[in-house]
């Protein structure tokens, strides 16, 4: 008996796990049963997954039989490799079932492993490099983003042809497309996390701080639609400040500084198209 074959699997990084299933496709005579022919359920792991490090299951396509306790079926042989022809990091794996066709996306190139022969389709090298895509529920389309750069490719799954690039923030990561197809989720891993004031997500609008030492902040919540102008007057009816706002300009803060004006009492006006916020603030002394 060959010894049993045994993976980290929990440590690789591109995982992908689908059904494969053999349908007889002829004429068969009125009458005649064709017999069912079983399912089998397959895994696939593409690697190297952590970075390019051949230590944890070398490079290719490990195939494991999900039916029979995971066990090792076979190897396929991948592309995939950096300039210096070592195995590139497996960025991310794909499946289009119409396609019968696996994806391989690493940090240079993608490629397409037709799974009934195990042979590769093709391999394109994309401007930028690849990282984890997705590929839309037809199995026509993939959404393949950038290395950590600033946009994503969607290709066309059967060629591997850019259709168009579609730009982002700032670094494109992990992809996810929707289950219904009109809905492409992009990851920008230089996005963060922040919190609103309560206060202005109550209001609206917020000038802060009050009282103030003569710097203050304008904010909005959520982005301002119809703001036409910022406008700043001491008690006394003097104009100290204004800005005027174009649609293409609108931002959600505004800062100012009255450190030149004396202390009191000032009125900020927020004009929009069809209203005008008024808020008092006090300049304190110094």
């Amino acid at each position: 008996m060959k010894p049993r074959t045994t993976l980290p699997i929990s440590l690789l990084a591109a995982i992908c796990v689908f059904t494969s299933a053999h349908s007889p496709l002829s004429n068969k005579p009125a009458g005649v049963v064709v017999p069912a022919v079983a399912v089998k359920h397959y895994l696939y792991v593409a690697v190297p997954g952590i970075r390019d490090y051949l230590g944890y299951g070398g490079h290719g396509i490990l195939v494991f039989d999900i039916d029979n306790n995971h066990r090792f079926v076979k190897r396929i042989t991948t592309k995939g490799f950096h300039p210096d022809n070592t195995p590139s990091n497996v960025k991310g794996v794909a499946v289009s079932i119409p396609l019968n066709s696996i994806f391989i996306s690493t940090i240079e190139s993608l490629q397409r492993i037709d799974l009934a022969t195990d042979k590769l389709v093709w391999e394109k090298p994309f401007e930028g490099g690849c990282d984890r895509m997705s590929i839309s529920p037809d199995g026509k389309t993939m959404w393949l983003p950038s290395f950590e750069k600033g946009f994503w490719n969607v290709v066309d799954c059967a060629t591997g042809d850019l259709i168009k690039k579609i730009d982002v923030y700032k670094r494109a990561h992990n992809t996810i497309c929707g289950p219904s197809g009109k809905n492409i989720y992009l990851d920008d891993i230089n996005l963060r996390r922040s919190s609103v004031n309560p206060n202005l997500k109550a209001k609206g609008v917020l000038i802060t701080p009050n009282p103030s030492n003569g710097k203050i902040t304008v904010q909005f919540y959520p982005q301002p639609v119809g703001l036409q102008a910022i406008q700043i007057y001491s008690i006394d009816g003097r104009k100290v400040a204004e800005t005027l706002i174009k649609d293409e300009q609108v931002n959600n803060v505004y800062y100012y500084n009255l450190d030149r004006y004396s202390s009191g009492i000032y009125v900020v006006r927020v004009v929009f198209n069809d209203k005008v916020i008024t808020r008092q603030i006090i300049k304190a002394t110094p």
